[in-house]
């Protein structure tokens, strides 16, 4: 019997600044904060990063276009700051699949741009509700997440 994935979680790392935990769901192609408190929180959302999340795309480095430059069926968010809240860096890998392009909900596909993928650094501020990527590795032709081999 098949159940719905429909988070796909696929990468959860641990915040010691504010004791949170930042869990990556793929299928919703947000990265959330949740308030763990080392397991006296109480599990709330803090934040979602992501195309109609709580964070303003700006226009940075890569001169982001919202919501063209999120991210979509991301894996491995990382921290990779020294600082792990207020304001941080984030790393993931952008699979691409399904890409929103525009504000009328075009998708990325055979049939319109094609996807694709790439590696993000996006540098957050939580107080002011912002991400900016700051550096981008953009990988042509698409990389599938198909193509990605099933972890042992």
């Amino acid at each position: 019997m098949s159940f719905p994935d429909w988070t796909h979680s696929n990468a959860v790392t641990y915040s010691p600044d504010d004791k949170a935990l930042m869990l990556s769901m793929r299928h919703q192609a947000w990265v959330i904060k949740i308030n763990y408190n080392d397991g006296a929180g109480d599990g709330s959302i803090l934040w979602k990063l992501g195309y109609q999340g709580d964070f303003a795309l700006q226009s940075g480095t890569d001169n982001a276009v919202d919501p063209v430059d999120w991210f979509n069926a991301q894996h491995d968010a990382n921290i990779i700051s020294t600082t792990t809240a207020g304001t941080l860096d984030v790393l993931l890998f952008d699979n691409g699949d399904q890409r929103v392009l525009n504000t009328s909900g075009t998708l990325c596909g055979p049939t319109t741009t094609p996807c694709d993928s790439r590696v993000p650094i996006l540098h957050l501020d939580e107080s002011a509700k912002t991400a900016d990527i700051t550096w981008i590795d953009n990988w042509r032709p698409h990389f599938p997440s198909s193509a990605v081999p099933p972890a042992s």
